[in-house]
């Protein structure tokens, strides 16, 4: 019978090779995907940050030129890297449930409108509406409303019961003309006045003078156009400060902005892979590597430009 023998020295040390050669494998791949996962959930962070900011800069873009006269500039902008995008005019409100209704009688020359009342979020006297068509287009305002009464209004729903109605008394003395379902919005006081301009200062993106987010290293702004009036949107422009409103309302079909945001601290352990990053028509020079950052870019069609 032959003896069994143990490993000898040569496949002990090729067994105890290869043990290694596994185990340092295994330790790469887990310090690639660990370093992988860092820069992931730096990202997240990065944009979970800055989510509500973006938020309300797309939501104002959305609603740029709502209840505004034909005869004034919607949107403008200083193409000046970092750039600088004005909205003027902008009706709705940025509250969760804006204030809104619609008309239920046609009216005539009249300091009195008949607007349908909500369970809840209606007008009351002090606030301040315009009037608009059922197309969106301005028909007058704004006007602060004296008095708001509750009264029947027509049957609208077909069930021979009167709707619930308000009675708003407007602040106007030639009166005005409505017809039927045109639309009431609320604003401010000085609505045609209203501005929101948002801009870079000390490293922190303002919306007006409320800081909005903050670390941000550029912002930068491109207007999509239809310039020969053709019905296709087919040229990026950075800069739209010659166009009057009407030749803006006729070729503005989309608005696209680029923000390039930082990690609050530098990580000495993580180097930025590029020198330079393309924001959009500005080519931003990177000046410490050791920030992570991430470029959120959104393109936004305002509803009511044209």
């Amino acid at each position: 019978m032959k003896k069994d023998h143990g490993l000898t020295l040569i496949e002990l040390m090729i067994s105890l090779t290869l043990a290694t050669f596994v185990l340092a494998l295994a330790f790469y791949i887990f310090q690639k995907q660990f370093k992988y996962s860092l820069v992931q959930e730096s990202k997240s962070k990065l944009e979970v940050e800055s989510y509500t900011g973006i938020n309300l800069l797309v939501h104002d873009i959305l609603h740029a030129g709502f209840g505004l006269k034909l005869s004034a500039k919607p949107i403008d902008s200083k193409n000046s890297s970092p750039d600088t995008l004005i909205i003027i005019g902008n009706a709705l409100n940025t509250a969760v449930s804006p204030k809104w209704s619609v008309t239920m009688k046609k009216a005539q020359l009249s300091n009195t409108i008949l607007v349908r009342k909500w369970n809840k979020d209606n007008f009351t006297q002090g606030d301040w509406l315009v009037i608009l068509s059922d197309s969106k287009t301005f028909i007058a305002g704004p006007y602060e409303i004296t008095q708001a009464t509750d009264v029947d209004g027509p049957d609208l729903n077909g069930d021979g019961e009167p709707d619930p109605a308000l009675r708003l008394r407007l602040s106007t003395e030639t009166g005005v003309t409505a017809g039927k379902a045109s639309l009431i919005f609320k604003v401010s006081p000085n609505h045609i006045a209203d501005t929101v301009i948002y801009y870079i200062s000390n490293g922190t993106l303002y919306r007006n003078s409320a800081p909005l987010i903050s670390n941000v290293e550029d912002f930068e702004i491109n207007f999509l156009l239809d310039t020969d009036y053709n019905g296709i949107y087919d040229t990026w422009t950075p800069d739209i400060s010659g166009l009057n409103a009407e030749q803006l309302r006729a070729q503005l079909g989309e608005v696209r902005f680029s923000v390039l945001v930082r990690s609050d601290k530098p990580d000495p352990s993580y180097t930025f892979p590029k020198k330079q990053i393309m924001v959009e028509d500005h080519q931003y020079e990177i000046q410490n590597v050791h920030y992570r950052r991430i470029l959120i870019t959104k393109r936004i069609i305002p509803r009511n430009v044209r």
